[in-house]
């Protein structure tokens, strides 16, 4: 999560918004993830696989 606000902060988003941005991106790709995986587990990368 930090290394996502990192990327969205050096892409010119304020650090606020960098960091809800990221927090948001994060718990839908997270719902997605369980959605379609069930409660196996999810890792880091398993998140960025689909942006």
């Amino acid at each position: 999560l930090a290394g996502w606000i990192a990327a969205l902060w050096a892409q010119g988003l304020e650090p606020r918004q960098a960091a809800m941005a990221a927090v948001f991106q994060h718990g839908l790709q997270a719902d997605r993830w369980l959605a379609k995986q069930g409660r196996r587990p999810l890792t880091a990368g398993a998140l960025l696989q689909p942006i």
